[in-house]
């Protein structure tokens, strides 16, 4: 059955990970990064009654990456730095380098152009499964079952951006995507 270009499904499958200082790896799925904002209520000026909200903290929301490949053995390293840095020990006796890096996750278009890039900033990971459970049919040799990022911040770049909202092209463009 055809599926019209402006509404396929499959189009948001299309996707890229990349991590600063790694080229060779992939991941089977991924999360998208989000945010949620903690409120406290704050009575100013005496206005106990209706009191104002105001922002009390911000967490932002794990990514997880699922069904990794790599042969990299330095993407293993980095993934485990963290650790190394909990526990204050390194096996140089040197202090440990920077592990954060900034991951970008790159949505793609049937033609392999991005159409939205989430950055993550400053990643490090907080959760990482070295393989899959071990099974006799399963080939399992450089593969990674899950690696979970925290980050400070993150960004979302548009390939698409209207000018003017009520530019005529535009207008017809976005009718035309929703039929």
């Amino acid at each position: 059955m055809a599926r019209p270009s402006s509404k396929d499904p499959l189009d948001k499958f299309r996707w890229s990970i990349s991590i600063d200082g790694f080229t060779r790896l992939g991941f089977a799925s991924c999360d998208v990064p989000g945010y949620s904002i903690q409120t406290k209520p704050y009575g100013e000026g005496g206005q106990h009654l209706f009191p104002k909200q105001i922002v009390d903290n911000i967490t932002f929301k794990p990514v997880t990456l699922t069904r990794g490949v790599t042969a990299d053995l330095s993407f293993h390293n980095w993934a485990t730095q963290a650790l190394t840095v909990a526990r204050g020990v390194t096996t140089d006796g040197k202090s440990p380098v920077e592990y954060r890096r900034n991951v970008v996750i790159r949505h793609l278009n049937r033609r392999g152009e991005v159409v939205k890039a989430y950055t993550l900033i400053n990643a490090m990971p907080i959760e990482y499964e070295v393989a899959s459970s071990f099974a006799s049919d399963a080939d399992d040799v450089l593969s990674m079952e899950k690696l979970v990022l925290t980050y400070e911040s993150f960004t979302v770049d548009s390939a698409e951006r209207d000018s003017n909202p009520l530019n005529p092209r535009d207008v017809i463009k976005r009718l035309i995507n929703r039929v």
